[in-house]
């Protein structure tokens, strides 16, 4: 599997950290669980959070089936999601952060999960992003061309002061879309 000191900070937390759960500094208030992860301090962090994050990029983590996934656009802004399995929930793609436990034996033709046997639909090669990061680890021994520069992300959507809708830049900015420079 894959080893700590291998990859940035803030990927070992988007692989390990248990997104969802209620905020311990904001235990007392509604809608305090921890969907977003702070790239730049490396931290997953509730809505109420955001406050001392406006000059940090963000990463807002969904659900799908009890999983937590990534929208595809907004993970490919950091890294390569070529070959992952999307799904489709609430119009986007998305990607499974972990793999998922197998439910039963695979039978038939297809495509399965190079790391984890998971059956998958044909082109894709990984169920999860930890399966191609694991697999990438394995045969290149460095996640270099797996991970993309990413000084400023892109906004491709509105972004809100309370909730993040995607990978955000500082919240409150007025840039729009066209500012940007893509240095990825």
């Amino acid at each position: 599997m894959i080893q700590s000191g291998e990859f940035p900070a803030w990927l070992e937390v988007l692989l390990k950290d248990k997104f969802f759960n209620a905020c311990l500094d904001h235990e007392d208030v509604k809608k305090n669980e921890k969907n977003i992860l702070c790239i730049d301090c490396c931290l997953s962090i509730c809505p109420h959070c955001l406050s001392s994050h406006t000059s940090h990029r963000l990463l807002q983590i969904r659900r799908y089936v009890y999983r937590d996934v990534l929208r595809v656009d907004d993970g490919s802004k950091l890294m390569d999601c070529s070959s992952i399995q999307p799904y489709i929930t609430n119009s986007s793609k998305v990607v499974f952060i972990n793999e998922r436990p197998q439910s039963r034996q695979f039978r038939g033709s297809g495509n399965i999960c190079i790391t984890c046997d998971r059956s998958l639909q044909s082109p894709y090669l990984f169920c999860s992003l930890s399966c191609k990061i694991s697999d990438v680890i394995m045969r290149q021994r460095a996640l270099s061309g797996f991970l993309r520069v990413c000084n400023v992300l892109d906004l491709t959507d509105e972004v809100t002061t309370t909730t993040p809708s995607s990978t955000l830049e500082p919240t409150g900015s007025t840039r729009t879309s066209s500012d940007y420079i893509n240095r990825a």
